[in-house]
């Protein structure tokens, strides 16, 4: 098993959220998702199920780790979800493609960071175009070691055969603490669609082939 990736969001990058995502949704990346697998109060009389539904909804808490009561739950829901390993990664992957809510997309993907076979690539590149610039920074980051392919050049290096440049490298004299979080942001917006496509475009053509760890 894995151990789980994980680049917590930083409460300051919260304030970047209304114009991105209003910049994102122009640029074809909506949120049109529907739940399939709700994660409320709904009754259910399988235990297993009953808890596996209240720590998926329990990684809502993931919006603002700087709350140390917030950080023990999502923490705690986490490990739960990781200790059953691949037997709910179809579960997972549907969470991911249908939850509203950004904070369970981000615990999601951090799980199957440590629990997640060939079978959610897919699903990990589908979320490359997520309206949370954070979530598809970790999806591309997941993809590049599950798969040992990286589809964004390293920083400072020549734009790749398929178009996409490097992230921009961070003005030393910059110290802000979001400064990485903002020229991210800022790269996405403009080559969130190139990211999807590129990364597509090479599973198509190397998923036969390529071994997951």
């Amino acid at each position: 098993m894995r151990s789980p990736h994980r680049v917590r969001p930083r409460f300051a990058f919260g304030a970047l959220l209304p114009g991105l995502v209003a910049l994102l949704l122009l640029g074809g990346c909506g949120d049109e998702r529907k739940e399939i697998y709700s994660t409320d109060a709904t009754p259910v009389t399988d235990e297993k199920e009953k808890a596996l539904r209240e720590d998926l909804a329990k990684l809502a808490k993931g919006k603002d780790l700087d709350d140390p009561a917030n950080s023990v739950v999502y923490d705690e829901a986490k490990r739960n979800l990781i200790s059953r390993g691949a037997t709910i990664e179809t579960r997972l992957v549907e969470t991911l493609g249908s939850s509203t809510d950004w904070g369970v997309r981000m615990g999601v993907v951090e799980v199957l960071s440590a629990t997640g076979t060939k079978r959610c690539v897919e699903a990990l590149i589908g979320v490359l175009e997520d309206p949370q610039p954070l979530i598809a920074y970790n999806a591309d980051s997941i993809l590049r070691v599950m798969c040992h392919h990286r589809e964004i050049p390293e920083r400072g290096k020549p734009t790749a055969p398929s178009g996409l440049p490097p992230v921009p490298l961070r003005d030393p004299k910059v110290l802000a603490l979001d400064a990485d979080e903002k020229i991210w942001a800022a790269w996405y917006g403009e080559h969130h669609q190139a990211l999807k496509k590129a990364w597509t475009d090479w599973w198509a053509m190397n998923k036969d082939k390529t071994k997951i760890d």
